[in-house]
């Protein structure tokens, strides 16, 4: 082929096929940086699918025996309420099935694609540190979320919400607690209960995937180091 002409279809063609394989073999080679925060990538879009936040609720001798999941967050279901809830606390809130975890699905893969594609060492880090940065944001924005629960609770709500948010609200990252349901038989009696809140496995996992994506940022940026003390060495050499 003559400079300046056009290559030819086929060839065009071929090098569109080619490009996953190109991709592929990139990744191999890629530094112990990189596959820490492809693997922070991994565990993150992972964890967005299981349970973020849960309340559950153990009372003997009604619909909340054995210990039940009052009140869950997670990224595949969004919010889960308890239908039952409302007869007993006299207020609750609708489910909300929004799946958040696709939000994750939909920019990991352009993140590990941009980590990828860079050949500078300083842009690899400084992608991996904001990464680790924004995947400890749900974590933050769920217990500022948990902080503020009690301010959700209707004046006019029974003692009982208020004193079930008032507890969660005073242990966000989670703990446990006695509790009193009326509930009507033909009479209004009051049911011990108790009730168990906390962090479900995604948080505690998109925390580590956080660690291991500031990792490879630490060792890209070690490595830019290393390679910029070889060069003034090289210079000095010569």
């Amino acid at each position: 082929m003559s400079p300046g002409q056009a290559p030819a279809p086929e060839a065009q063609e071929a090098g569109v096929a080619d490009r996953p394989i190109r991709a592929i073999l990139k990744a191999i080679a890629a530094s112990p940086g990189v596959w820490l925060g492809i693997g922070g990538y991994a565990l993150a879009l992972f964890a967005t699918f299981l349970p973020w936040y849960f309340v559950a609720v153990r009372a003997e001798g009604t619909q909340f025996d054995p210990l039940t999941t009052v009140l869950q967050f997670d990224g595949l279901n969004g919010l889960f309420v308890h239908p039952e809830l409302k007869p007993v606390l006299g207020v609750s809130a609708p489910s909300v099935g929004f799946p958040i975890g696709l939000l994750f699905l939909i920019t990991i893969p352009f993140k590990v694609r941009k980590l990828l594609r860079s050949s500078a060492k300083k842009m690899r880090a400084v992608t991996l540190l904001r990464s680790s940065i924004y995947t400890v944001v749900p974590a933050i924005a769920t217990i500022v979320l948990i902080v503020l629960l009690p301010s959700f609770i209707p004046a006019d709500a029974p003692p009982i919400a208020h004193e079930m948010a008032g507890d969660i609200a005073s242990q966000p990252l989670g703990g446990g607690s006695p509790i009193v349901f009326q509930r009507d038989l033909p009479v209004r009696v009051a049911v011990p209960a108790e009730m168990h809140w906390g962090f479900g496995p995604a948080l505690f996992l998109m925390l580590v995937a956080a660690v291991l994506m500031n990792l490879g940022s630490r060792l890209e940026r070690r490595s830019q180091s290393r390679a910029h003390q070889q060069g003034l060495l090289d210079q000095a050499e010569a």
